[in-house]
This record gives C-alpha cells, structure tokens and sequence, in this order.
C-alpha cells in the first residue's frame, strides 16, 4: 500500500504542476513534469515486478500512471505553447 500512496502522491504532483505550467508558461516546470514522469514509470514497474500476484493494485497502479500521462501531455502542450510566443529561448526571424 505504501507503494501505491508514493504513486499517487507523485502522479497527483505531477497533474498539479503540469496545470501550473499550462497557465504560467514555465518550461522548466514542465520539463520537471517530465522527468517526474519517468520516475513514477520505474516505479509502476518496480510495483508490477514485486506484487504481480494482487491483480487490483496492478488496475490502480495503471490508473496512477495513466494520470501521470496525462499530465505529461499537458507539460508537452505548455512548452509547445511557450515556445510559439517570442522569447529569449525561441525567437521568429
């Protein structure tokens, strides 16, 4: 269970900071977002590896992740969107 509450904890920071960067534009928050989401992948699978026998932690586990995705589509949307506007990383000539 301890696995399962650290999965959503980050799949939660994750969803919470990938929102903050869509409003604010901060592409380092979102690429934050990003690394973030590999490491709640290690650990889904580290969780898939030690309980393969407790099918329904393995459906919460997806679920996590799948939050942790969608998170990680916003962070993608947000630096799309910072970097269509002119600024000191990207600039239209």
């Amino acid at each position: 269970m301890e696995m399962i509450s650290n999965i959503s904890g980050l799949a939660h920071a994750i969803f919470q900071k990938a929102t903050d960067c869509f409003f604010s534009g901060d592409i380092k928050i979102a690429n934050s977002v990003l690394e973030a989401r590999k490491v709640i992948k290690m650990e889904e699978d580290r969780l898939m590896r030690e309980l393969p026998e407790i099918p329904h932690l393995r459906a919460i586990a997806l679920c996590l992740t799948r939050i942790a995705d969608r998170g990680a589509g916003i962070a993608v949307i947000a630096i799309n969107r910072a970097l269509e506007k002119p600024s000191k990383i990207c600039s239209a000539y």
